[in-house]
């Protein structure tokens, strides 16, 4: 008796010599730890469940995954999807022209009673750019870590150690700092860290907003189609659980959608004031316009479809502190696409179409300083 040092210790042996008690190893006592995340076994493995899940996203109308999906979420790949990609690279290709063409005017031929609006709107544009780059550069940022993360996804099944399986399977769905191994996995500052983020669904949201907002829409769709597809996989494979899938969304894509917006409302005012200046003694590049015109307005429309259509997804779900954030937002989008039709049915159309001004007509002061050429004709 004098080998144990006291009466639990004298009790507990007894226990396991007589059956009472089952005689653990370490690895069963992991394997029966609360919190582990790989304690379950998964119907699938993760490389075959990850090609299947890129497989579904490519062919979005048929069933080749086990687990329930939202297929309503997702995107037809079809030539269709090229178009509003094209839309978006059209108006920024010719906005900026338009800008440069405007400012060559001003500073190289006639300076006139323009010359400061052409060096504001261009200044406008330019900032627009430098907004955007900022933008992409931001984003792009998480979403480089696409490639890391199917790397940790698929090294799941080669390493052996249930700690090493749960730590891998921890960054792929939610990188933080892991008080376990001492390793931090992150930076920047506190909030962003604990918001749940930095994760593969995410990386996703960002890889497609990046994609949509420079104009590569059919890949955009994709990309939105292997979040969505992910976030099932991983929900069905693993404890996890996105909860704020819209909500991850309106944060990635609320800064691009009001950057468009503005573009396109610069885009018609400088139009409108350059072909009702310069074409006081020629004939009207009718068809350039009508194109314009029509761009600007099915544009317009998008954005407006995009930002109400945020309504019915993050404000109708419970309430959060990002509810006003987003129900504002939605009414900055909505004012500029206002404005944005208000130009081009009252003063780009008239212009094209050779019709007096609804607005005051030529005979208002504003207009004639405004619309120079439109007035004198």
């Amino acid at each position: 008796l004098g080998v144990f040092s006291n009466f639990a210790d004298l009790k507990e042996e007894f226990n396991r010599l007589w059956g009472f008690k089952k005689n653990r190893s370490i690895p069963v006592l992991f394997g029966e730890r609360c919190g582990v995340f790989n304690t379950r076994a998964a119907p699938l493995s993760h490389p075959k469940a990850l090609a299947l899940t890129y497989m579904q996203a490519l062919n979005p109308r048929e069933t080749l995954v086990e687990w329930g999906r939202d297929a309503a979420a997702l995107w037809d790949l079809n030539l269709l999807g090229l178009a509003d990609g094209m839309l978006d690279t059209f108006i920024t290709n010719v906005a900026f022209s338009l800008a440069g063409l405007w400012a060559g005017q001003v500073l190289f031929v006639e300076w006139g009673h323009h010359g400061v609006l052409s060096l504001l709107c261009s200044c406008s544009m330019v900032a627009i750019g430098a907004m955007a780059y900022v933008r992409t550069r931001t984003w792009l940022e998480d979403a480089v870590g696409v490639s890391v993360t199917e790397k940790e996804w698929l090294a799941h099944e080669i390493v052996k150690h249930p700690a090493d399986r749960e730590e891998l399977v921890y960054d792929t769905l939610d990188v933080t700092i892991m008080p376990s191994s001492g390793k931090q996995h992150m930076t920047g500052d506190a909030e962003h860290q604990l918001n749940g983020r930095l994760n593969f669904v995410f990386m996703w949201i960002c890889v497609a907003s990046i994609a949509d907002f420079i104009g590569e829409s059919y890949l955009a769709k994709m990309y939105w189609n292997l979040s969505v597809e992910t976030k099932s996989m991983m929900e069905a494979l693993t404890p996890f659980n996105f909860k704020l899938y819209q909500h991850a969304k309106w944060e990635v894509t609320s800064l691009a959608i009001v950057v468009k917006s503005i573009q396109n409302l610069l885009f018609i005012m400088m139009a409108s004031i350059f072909f009702g200046t310069y074409y006081e003694n020629e004939e009207l590049p009718v068809i350039l316009m009508g194109a314009i015109g029509t761009a600007c307005f099915v544009m317009s429309i998008t954005k407006a479809v995009e930002a109400v259509g945020y309504s019915f997804t993050v404000l109708r779900n419970g309430n959060t502190a990002r509810h006003k954030w987003v129900s504002e937002w939605i009414v900055l989008v909505l004012m500029i696409v206002v404005v944005t039709n208000l130009g081009i049915w009252l003063y780009f159309l008239p212009i094209m179409k050779s019709w007096n001004l609804p607005i005051g007509g030529c005979n208002a002061v504003v207009n004639q300083y405004v619309f120079p050429g439109k007035c004198k004709n």
